[in-house]
Parts: structure tokens; C-alpha cells; sequence
């Protein structure tokens, strides 16, 4: 991780439950919270090309590693999405935020409809980056069912392909389309994510628990025009993780909502297209203050 004007916090929840946090910009700032996704991910993971620009804009920035993922250990309850939304509410009400902007990529959309749904007066905006939450089934359904119940052990296939670069740029490219963006460094950072087993185990509770022969767990649809707040929704036509019509019907149910899609972009937009997300970041930010 490169020098900025960042910090690593922890913060230990009222269950005991320790959370690592990339922290910085002014107090007074207007806060901006980067909810990562799942796979292999963590905060400067995902965030780590937006970081920068925000800080730099004067915004007070809270990105932190939800449990099992990043510098964060384990949690002793399972990596469910209602487990981890509660973890993010009891985070927010003791960092005492002031209706804060959550930003959240996959996994990390869905803490963050979660958050505006079940606390409303505690989020002045969403942010929704390829948001899971969105869809009643998962790509491919039945096959990833019986995927997400194949044993994990200690995460052997995350070691195994952390031991190829080049297996981890293909992995990748499924979810990058800008081959401009799959940067040595980022293939890096990417072999050194896998080698985490408590990474692998998270992610697959939670795999196990949202992937049901009968559709998604997690489907917000038909909440979504309970949200009374600024909603951008950003996604990349050729995400393949979550489809481009769930976000378009998504902006049709919610009274609010700005939908931008991005041409030739993947699954990861915002390291797909760095520099147009944090245009698009930015100016929605900068609406929001007017």
C-alpha cells in the first residue's frame, strides 16, 4: 500500500468482534464509507484508485475490512449478509457518523442497501457499484448452489491459484475487461488476498447461506422503493456477476436513482475504469452539497 495520508484503526464491537479499518481526511469532512465485496477482497483491495481522489477532495474517508477479510480476523458468528449488516450498523453507530455516504461494490452493495433499508436516518446516500442484492438468482443458478456446498477445507484452491500470476490475471479478466488495469501490482495484491484462508472460509459461509436452490436469499427488489435517498447506481455492461438488467430494473424502483452504465467494463468497475468512477463518484458527491 502506497504512502498516504491514511491510518489503520481497530475497533472492537460490543460482541467482541474486531474490525480493521483504513481511516483519513479531516474529521469535519463529509464521510464517505467504502464497503469492499467478497472473493478474496478488502478494503484498499477494492478501493485503493479511489482512495486518493477522495482524500485529496476533503472528504473523511472509513473503509474497513469486514470480518475474515483483510487485516480483520475471523468473527466468531458466521459470515452470513445479515450477520455482516449488523456488524456494519454497530460500526457506524460507534464511529457516531453523520449520515454518512456508503459506497459499496458486490457484496458491499448489499451491506449498504441494508444499512438505508433497516436505518434510514443513519445514511444521507448509497453508492451501488455491481451491487448484490439486486436479483433473485445468481448466474448460472443451480450449478453455483452446488458449487457453494463443495467442502472449502482451508481454502486449497485460493493457495493453489495464488501460486501463478498468470492463473491470477486470468482469474482477473473475467472481471476486468481494461487490460490496462490488470497491473502487475494489482495481480499482486490479488496472489497475496488469496493466500488468506480466513478469506476463503468467509466468503464461502456466505456463499453457502445466500445461494439456495430456491434463489438468492439476500433480494431487496421489492424494498427498493422504500429508499427515500440519492442512489447512484454504477455497473459495467459486461458484468457477469450480477446482470446489467438487475441494476436497470433497480433504477426503475427507486424514486431516486441515477443509473450509469459503463461500456466495456466488468464486474470490478471501479478498477475497470478508475478514471471515469471517480468522475462519476465525485460529481454525485458534489451534488449531494448543493
Amino acid at each position: 500500500m502506497p504512502e498516504l495520508p491514511l491510518r489503520r484503526e481497530w475497533h472492537t464491537l460490543p460482541d467482541g468482534t474486531h474490525l480493521s479499518l483504513l481511516t483519513g481526511g479531516p474529521a469535519t469532512g463529509e464521510p464517505v464509507v467504502l464497503l469492499h465485496g467478497g472473493g478474496t477482497d478488502h478494503a484498499w483491495l477494492s478501493w485503493g484508485e479511489v482512495l486518493p481522489t477522495l482524500l485529496a477532495s476533503g472528504y473523511r474517508v472509513i473503509a474497513p475490512d469486514m470480518p475474515g477479510y483483510g487485516q480483520s480476523p475471523p468473527a466468531a458468528w458466521p459470515s452470513t449478509r445479515p450477520n455482516l449488516s449488523r456488524a456494519l450498523a454497530q460500526l457506524l453507530e460507534e464511529l457516531k457518523l453523520s449520515s454518512p455516504v456508503l459506497v459499496g461494490i458486490s457484496m458491499g452493495g448489499s451491506l449498504a442497501l441494508a444499512q438505508a433499508l433497516e436505518h434510514p436516518a443513519s445514511v444521507r446516500a448509497l453508492v451501488l457499484v455491481g451491487s448484490y442484492g439486486l436479483a433473485q438468482w445468481s448466474p448460472y443458478h443451480q450449478l453455483a448452489v452446488g458449487l457453494a456446498r463443495l467442502p472449502t477445507g482451508t481454502g486449497g484452491a485460493h493457495t493453489w491459484l495464488a501460486r501463478s500470476p498468470l492463473l491470477v490475471r486470468a482469474l482477473l479478466s473475467t472481471f476486468i475487461y481494461n487490460h490496462v488495469a490488470l497491473t502487475p501490482q494489482l495481480v499482486a495484491e490479488v496472489q497475496q488476498a488469496l493466500t488468506n484462508p480466513a478469506t476463503a472460509h468467509a466468503f464461502a459461509q456466505f456463499q453457502r447461506d445466500e445461494i439456495q436452490p430456491a434463489g438468492l436469499r439476500t433480494d431487496f427488489r421489492g424494498r427498493l422503493p422504500e429508499l427515500q435517498l440519492p442512489v447512484l447506481l454504477v455497473h459495467g455492461d459486461r458484468d457477469v456477476g450480477v446482470p446489467l438488467a438487475s441494476a436497470q430494473e433497480a433504477a426503475q424502483r427507486i424514486p431516486e436513482a441515477e443509473l450509469q452504465i459503463f461500456g466495456g467494463a466488468g464486474h470490478w468497475t471501479q478498477r475497470d475504469q478508475p478514471g471515469r468512477f471517480t468522475y462519476e463518484l465525485l460529481r454525485f458527491l458534489g451534488r449531494l452539497a448543493i
